[in-house]
């Protein structure tokens, strides 16, 4: 039970991204304390997180079709290095094709939608979640059936990707207005070629080819991003509050080798 204290306290912030699988019928929640910022970095961090995880494991798929389906966000999803990195993909060889669509503004009843709706129904009835491991428990009772209870991965890493691709793509314009991308390599070319158009079902043409990666894509790796520092009023408000709390050495610890 929570102290009385604890009322004045900062909340904790606990930022959620989810993703499914729908090939592998996996579901993720990617938890974060909102330290790599919201931007494309951390956007394609969660998608190449997840590609090498469903990629590189034992019982490793490969599959020569990737479909993604984001929402239209273009501080996040839509934008030219998530479409860059969807090249430098193909270009390595890691799929052949690539669909990408944007669901429409206003888009209520999806999938992912519902996976959020749960959790969310379940803290309004639980609101005193104390910890993240909490919230990692009580997942099993707020999703009744285990084909759709996600699995919680705690996010300890994201990568640059803006400043590892953004020397080698060119100017592009167009790109805001169609919902649906292809990404395929041309086999007399040997080159990545994009096409889009608005919709998949729309009677439009597609429209192309565009290229969005240069001939010479990054060859290294991408840096590690840095993460934002602790806000220092809510190591203080920490501090206090674990002052006015019995049997809990191990967390007074940890903080203090979190301050230093």
């Amino acid at each position: 039970m929570l102290s009385c204290h604890s009322a004045y306290q900062h909340l904790y912030k606990l930022s959620v991204h989810g993703v499914i699988n729908h090939g592998l019928q996996q579901r993720y929640l990617y938890l974060h304390q909102g330290q790599f910022g919201c931007g494309p970095d951390f956007a394609i961090s969660i998608l190449h997180h997840h590609l090498h995880h469903v990629l590189t494991g034992p019982h490793a798929a490969q599959p020569s079709t990737l479909y993604l389906q984001f929402n239209n966000c273009s501080h996040e999803n839509k934008n030219k290095f998530m479409l860059a990195y969807c090249n430098w993909l193909i270009m390595n060889g890691v799929f052949c094709n690539i669909h990408l669509s944007f669901l429409p503004v206003g888009h209520t009843h999806e999938d992912i939608n519902q996976m959020f709706s749960t959790f969310v129904v379940g803290m309004h009835h639980e609101p005193r979640i104390a910890s993240i491991q909490q919230f990692v428990i009580s997942l099993d009772k707020w999703y009744n059936k285990p084909c759709t209870r996600p699995e919680a991965i705690f996010l300890r890493e994201a990568w640059s990707f803006k400043s590892w691709l953004s020397g080698h793509i060119p100017h592009i314009q167009g790109t805001s207005k169609p919902h649906t991308f292809r990404f395929f390599q041309n086999s007399a070319t040997a080159c990545v070629e994009l096409w889009s158009k608005d919709y998949v079902s729309s009677d439009s043409q597609w429209e192309g080819p565009v290229s969005i990666l240069r001939d010479d894509p990054p060859m290294t790796e991408p840096s590690l991003l840095s993460p934002a520092c602790l806000d220092p009023e809510v190591l203080r408000d920490t501090e206090h509050a674990l002052q006015n709390l019995e049997g809990c050495a191990a967390l007074k610890q940890a903080l203090r080798d979190v301050v230093g």
